[in-house]
């Protein structure tokens, strides 16, 4: 396969993963609420000696997160959480996708719909997104001809496409992420004794979520008892779509206790990623913005959980946002 300048000027689908055989190995990026939260290098380290850092109710959360997955990646890492003696009595798993992108699995290896900044569906609406996806994936499956696609080796900093080897995969098996989940469901349940299901929650990549999908992620989260359920969130990269979620779920739980950089700088040790500093002062002017979009709303998130008229007064996100611009 020879390196080649691939252009951006159509959407392409592209390998979210390098091919590999490996089936004891995590995903990118993954990290779980009962990690230590020890300075993982010289960059935290001398973060942590400029700020307090709180464990409290961390490890209650029962979450994870990563990027995304290869199939053996995914049954890998719910091994390791199932296997922990901390996370004994947990019953269900739900695995939480952040993905507003088209994606899904060819033959166990994760791939997705690529347009600039990951953009494709910006605009589109989910229900839209899910049919749509589907249909792809289908007609992918029912074709006799080998699928194309791209293995990213750099992208430029405006996030477009700039090396990639180009790859063909002849599709034995093609499956969206809910179906892969449902086939793990019969083997956990069989082994483990333990459900795992699937829920997703559609958001562009780089940004912060839209308050449409903030408000079903509430009402999802009031239905989940941490002392048995586990969730394991994850985008593309594992980096800033799941770590705000995570985030979010952090502050549903231990908002009367900690500060909100208090929890912000906590998944900064778990992840390496920073919200409150990352893409901040990108000299690509969208991603700056977003940036600092994504910030502001993790800030005003923790104020909507801890204030009176809010969260524990039954308001939804949508409202009590609405009504703080007017």
């Amino acid at each position: 396969m020879d390196d080649s300048k691939a252009s951006t000027t159509n959407v392409v689908k592209i390998l979210d993963k390098p091919i590999t055989t490996s089936t004891k190995a995590f995903p990118k990026k993954f990290r779980t609420s009962n990690d230590s939260l020890k300075p993982k290098s010289e960059i935290t380290i001398m973060a942590a000696n400029d700020n307090e850092f709180q464990s409290a109710g961390l490890a209650d959360l029962h979450l994870s997160a990563s990027g995304q997955y290869t199939i053996y990646e995914l049954e890998f890492a719910l091994k390791s959480i199932l296997n922990n003696p901390l996370n004994v009595g947990i019953k269900t798993i739900y695995i939480i996708d952040l993905r507003q992108e088209y994606h899904g699995f060819i033959n166990g290896l994760p791939f997705s719909y690529f347009a600039p900044h990951n953009a494709i569906n910006a605009s589109e609406n989910k229900n839209l997104i899910l049919a749509k996806e589907k249909q792809l994936i289908y007609d992918l499956n029912n074709s006799d001809i080998p699928v194309e696609l791209l293995e990213v080796q750099k992208k430029t900093k405006e996030g477009e496409i700039d090396i990639a080897n180009s790859i063909s995969l002849m599709p034995r098996n093609l499956q969206t992420e809910e179906e892969i989940v449902k086939e793990l469901n019969d083997s956990f349940i069989k082994q483990y004794g333990v459900n795992i299901l699937y829920q997703r929650f559609y958001v562009l990549d780089h940004h912060k979520p839209d308050d449409e999908e903030v408000d079903s992620f509430l009402k999802f989260a009031k239905k989940i008892n941490p002392s048995y359920i586990w969730l394991h969130f994850h985008c593309k990269g594992g980096i800033g779509r799941t770590t705000i979620f995570s985030i979010m779920y952090d502050i549903l739980h231990n908002a009367n206790t900690l500060s909100v950089d208090e929890i912000i700088f906590r998944h900064y040790l778990l992840s390496g990623v920073d919200i409150n500093t990352r893409n901040i002062d990108s000299e690509i002017e969208w991603l700056a913005k977003a940036a600092a979009d994504r910030k502001e709303f993790i800030h005003k998130f923790y104020n909507y959980v801890k204030a009176s008229d809010g969260y524990t007064h039954g308001t939804t996100w949508s409202k009590w946002i609405t009504n703080q611009i007017n």
